[in-house]
């Protein structure tokens, strides 16, 4: 690791089984350091960042460092569970309260009593269930479905969303008095693309924790293959580049992972200009051919440039251009001719 900080993993030593935030970015600094400071403070969180930045990952993180974190860390997906059912999945019911209720059931916001409840993709909750979230975070007292007796609780709540929420308010799609409920800290994750300089640190983390898991003996990436990870716009964000480094995990027979490694998809939307090592040589001998044969017309045509740009066929911008690239003097040439 260096020292200044290149790469900073967030250790919580209550637990041992946390998930590593691994970063280079000052972007990600500045959220860590919130982090820190809020998961103390008992405050409702909203995060915000498209699918795949790591939501559920801040929210855990908030969660382990807080006085919570001996208690159950409860992850609920809204999008998920359907809306005839996201009722009695959140608040419980009692035996009978519907068709198929043959036994009482806790529901998830009362399993997470005294520790913390994460509702990811929080626009998609309904809006009656909107309106009974609302009432718990204002009461901290759920009344299970079929029930009369309110049922006090103690849980954080974290909400996320990969949507512009604002706007949903704005729309009537999500309460209002919701929103600023849940809104008392305000988390934002920029994409992958935003701060690419957490690249490395992810591709390189990811390859180290699958050779390990698979019992490869792979070392690291070469300049191409980085660079290509570098200009990819990565629209699945982390979990995009965990699941290829997986992927190129899986099938490299290599100790450095080289650009042959990296799926196709992946090197054809990077946008990288890419130069390979073996092909430089290759390169550079075919600039000496157009060299040469630049100044052979040139001196065909004893240091003429007007003749020499008519013999070429080419534009006089780009007659020039290639002397200045090439190092060129026609009066040289000229001057040489005459000696001999």
């Amino acid at each position: 690791m260096r020292e200044k900080e290149e790469v900073r993993l967030i250790n919580n030593s209550k637990s041992k089984d946390f998930g590593e935030i691994i970063f280079a970015s000052e972007k990600m600094k500045k959220i860590i350091e919130t982090v820190q400071k809020i998961a103390p403070v008992d405050c409702e969180v909203l995060i915000t960042g498209e699918s795949g930045v790591g939501k559920e990952l801040i929210a855990r993180t908030i969660h382990k460092l807080s006085p919570r974190a001996g208690k159950e860390f409860v992850a609920v997906n809204s999008a998920a569970i359907p809306e005839n059912l996201i009722e009695a999945e959140l608040f419980g019911y009692e035996k009978g309260a519907f068709t198929g209720a043959n036994q009482t059931k806790k529901g998830l916001i009362e399993c997470a009593d005294g520790g913390t409840l994460f509702l990811d993709e929080i626009c998609d909750m309904p809006p009656q269930s909107q309106a009974k979230l609302l009432r718990f975070l204002q009461e901290k007292t759920i009344r299970r479905l079929g029930s009369t007796k309110e049922i006090k609780l103690d849980v954080r709540v974290i909400a996320a969303t990969n949507k512009d929420i604002e706007n949903e308010v704005k729309e009537g799609k999500f309460r209002e008095d919701l929103f600023w409920r849940i809104n008392q800290v305000h988390i934002h994750i920029p994409p992958l693309r935003e701060r690419k300089e957490d690249i490395p640190a992810l591709a390189n983390y990811f390859l180290k924790r699958y050779s390990a898991e698979l019992g490869k003996e792979i070392e690291g990436f070469d300049k191409e293959a980085m660079k290509i990870f570098e200009k990819y716009s990565w629209p699945g964000n982390v979990r995009e580049l965990q699941n290829v480094i997986k992927k190129i995990v899986i099938f490299s027979q290599n100790r450095i992972i080289t650009k042959k490694d990296i799926p196709e998809n992946i090197i054809e939307n990077s946008n990288y200009p890419y130069i390979v090592e073996d092909k430089r040589e290759e390169i550079l001998k075919i600039d000496e051919i157009k060299r040469n044969y630049l100044e052979e017309v040139i001196e065909k045509f004893d240091g003429d440039v007007k003749e020499a740009q008519k013999f070429l066929g080419i534009s006089k911008s780009t007659f020039y251009r290639l002397l200045k690239k090439y190092n060129i003097t026609p009066e040289k040439i000229k001057k040489s001719n005459q000696m001999k």
